[in-house]
């Protein structure tokens, strides 16, 4: 959703700013490909402000709707992980807060 990016993006560098993800990976899915308006891939880094972060991250267009590019992504974020052997341990309910606090 193009008007929700900036929102997207404040909410990002505040998760992303944890001590505990420094250095995790980050896969962004850019859902919603299948409509005309939406933003590809490179936009919604741009958007993300991702070109400049230290970290690693892949944003990946894909649809939800038909599954399309899904598993893909998350298979490369797997690779990812395979080659780099970290993964973050921040439970999921903490993350949802720091989101939404």
């Amino acid at each position: 959703d193009v008007a929700r990016l900036d929102e997207a993006r404040a909410a990002l560098e505040v998760v992303l700013a944890a001590p505990e993800l420094r250095g995790a990976l980050l896969l962004v899915l850019a859902n919603k490909q299948d409509l005309p308006e939406a933003l590809p891939a490179g936009a919604v880094a741009r958007r993300l402000g991702l070109l400049d972060a230290p970290r690693r991250w892949n944003v990946h267009g894909c649809c939800a709707l038909t599954g399309e590019d899904i598993f893909h992504s998350v298979d490369v974020l797997c690779n990812e992980l395979r080659r780099v052997n970290s993964c973050s341990k921040l439970p999921f309910s903490r993350l949802y807060k720091m989101i939404h606090d």
